[in-house]
């Protein structure tokens, strides 16, 4: 099995986050009854930090105009049994309407480096 995510964070050799771009909304793909990724997408996520050896993943949404599930910028978090360890998963959104200006590239990326801290953050504490 070979498994390429979207990007793969990393801390010299030590893998540290898996990132997976949805191209849909968090809306589109979960209940609105449990505010939470479709499995499918949690399968894939949890299958590619399983192949690289990494306990945290994010699963990265556009922000559309009228999306309530998820703020710019609002991460969740869900923790995962699976393969007998204890994984922490995020999914934030991102207003890619950002992109219409100069500075549009920088501000989505300090948002995901937030996120990212934030969720690292929370699988170091739990």
């Amino acid at each position: 099995f070979y498994s390429k995510p979207d990007n793969l964070l990393t801390d010299g050799e030590r893998k540290v986050a898996v990132v997976d771009a949805k191209y849909k909304r968090l809306s589109d793909s979960s209940g609105d009854k449990d505010q939470k990724p479709q499995n499918q997408d949690v399968y894939e996520l949890v299958a590619a930090m399983t192949a690289h050896q990494c306990e945290t993943g994010i699963l990265v949404y556009p922000k559309v105009f009228g999306d309530v599930l998820l703020k710019d910028d609002q991460l969740q978090v869900w923790y995962v049994e699976a393969f007998g360890k204890r994984l922490t998963i995020g999914a934030v959104a991102i207003d890619l309407m950002q992109l219409r200006h100069a500075e549009g590239t920088r501000i989505i990326d300090q948002h995901l480096a937030s996120a990212l801290e934030n969720l690292l953050s929370r699988h170091q504490v739990s």
